[in-house]
């Protein structure tokens, strides 16, 4: 039998060689990890672990790219996205939301040109249909959605939608719960479609009254750099559909030029529009609008240092965003990422933002559209079912805000 004296100096030994194994362990483990990014696999090691160590690699080098944060683990800040709470679910493709002054919300179903009114607490009913819509299967459809200024006297609803031979703006009164068919009236014609790249985003100005559309190049990326077509534009119209006296070029509705496919469309505290452009294969683009300003599609794909061209104040590659939507509440920015499957955050400061960081990445997959909500919040749209997801019903989600 072992002394107490034995038994004590055998646990010091063991103690110490437990140390000792642990220090080599951790000088060997940076050799281990360097290996594995170089793709050397030792005996024994997985090939899976191999493969982490470099998708994490990866998205180093992205975020030191786009000077972003792939994920937001810091403690929330104020105007940071907390609870979500599923309103509705749905099998339309919600693309543009527009909220009623009794906190309730018209949707456009893309595909089949159904506007659908969704109440807070989740009941939804067709309030009636877009008439003259184009074929179905491609990224045209029921789009963009908004409220006159004066809707509380006049009733009017703007939407952007794909027509037989073009894309175009046309109005609508909404009255007693329902569209009212027979006031049907055609705003604006003649925006190129195709089946890709039609944006479709329509704002109104907070101070102007003004309507502003955000338009895709069509998949004919010269009309982006011509201000007399209406395609790669950032549009201002009057509410009749008319060409307003201080557009920067003269006879046409252009308002800023030079963009792909600008998709979301959002004002600021001082009245400036911020614009969310989606990409080609390289950068996505967030874009503080100038009037006239050129924003340098399709020489340029995010930033460059071609004269005559505004950069981007944010960037991210294609995987991280390829954005749709976009919000300001209180001076946040909200961008919604379809491929990249989140919500960007970000705080306007000066003609820039803070450092984007991201939200819900792959919790509810294709994010489409967010809206800032009356209670304070956003209402955040997914968009599985558009053909290029999981095929899952499409959420409309209640996200508070810190």
């Amino acid at each position: 039998m072992q002394t107490s004296t034995e038994v004590n100096v055998q646990q010091k030994r063991l103690s110490t060689f437990r140390r000792l194994a642990q220090i080599k362990l951790v000088t060997r483990l940076p050799i281990l990890i360097f290996a594995g990014s170089l793709g050397i696999a030792c005996a024994g090691q997985n090939q899976n672990d191999i493969d982490d160590a470099r998708n994490d690699r990866d998205r180093d080098v992205q975020s030191e790219e786009t000077g972003s944060t792939d994920e937001s683990s810091e403690a929330l800040a104020p105007g940071d996205p907390g609870a979500v709470r599923q309103i509705a679910s749905t099998n339309e493709v919600p693309w543009g939301l527009a909220f009623l002054p009794d906190g309730s919300a018209l949707i456009a179903g893309r595909n089949t040109y159904n506007v659908i009114r969704v109440a807070p607490n989740g009941q939804t009913a067709v309030v009636g249909r877009i008439p003259n819509g184009g074929p179905r299967g491609s990224e045209g459809g029921a789009l963009g959605v908004a409220l006159s200024p004066n809707f509380a006297t006049d009733h009017w609803v703007y939407f952007f939608h794909t027509a037989p031979n073009d894309n175009r703006i046309v109005r609508i009164k909404y009255e007693n719960g329902q569209l009212v068919a027979s006031s049907h009236s055609v705003v604006l014609t003649g925006i190129a479609r195709a089946s890709i790249h039609n944006a479709g985003r329509l704002r109104f100005g907070p101070r102007d009254n003004m309507l502003y559309a955000g338009t895709g190049d069509a998949n004919n990326r010269p009309n982006s750099q011509n201000v007399n077509s209406k395609n790669g534009k950032i549009l201002r119209l009057t509410p009749e559909g008319g060409i307003p006296a201080d557009n920067p070029f003269p006879n046409s509705y252009t308002w800023a030029y030079g963009l792909r496919d600008p998709q979301g469309l959002a004002f600021d505290s001082q009245g400036r529009l911020w614009v969310s452009e989606f990409g080609q294969d390289t950068w996505d683009e967030l874009n503080l609008i100038q009037k006239g300003g050129n924003y340098g599609w399709p020489t340029c794909e995010g930033r460059c240092s071609t004269s005559g061209f505004i950069n981007p104040v944010q960037q991210w590659r294609t995987s991280e965003a390829s954005p749709s939507g976009l919000a300001i509440v209180k001076d946040v920015l909200y961008l919604a990422s379809l491929r990249g499957q989140r919500l960007w955050v970000m705080t306007i400061n000066g003609n820039t933002t803070t450092a984007p960081r991201a939200f819900f990445q792959g919790t509810y997959g294709r994010l489409r559209t967010v809206e800032p909500a009356p209670g304070g919040g956003l209402w955040l749209t997914t968009s599985n079912n558009d053909g290029r997801g999981s095929g899952a019903a499409a959420q409309i989600l209640d996200v508070a805000l810190q």
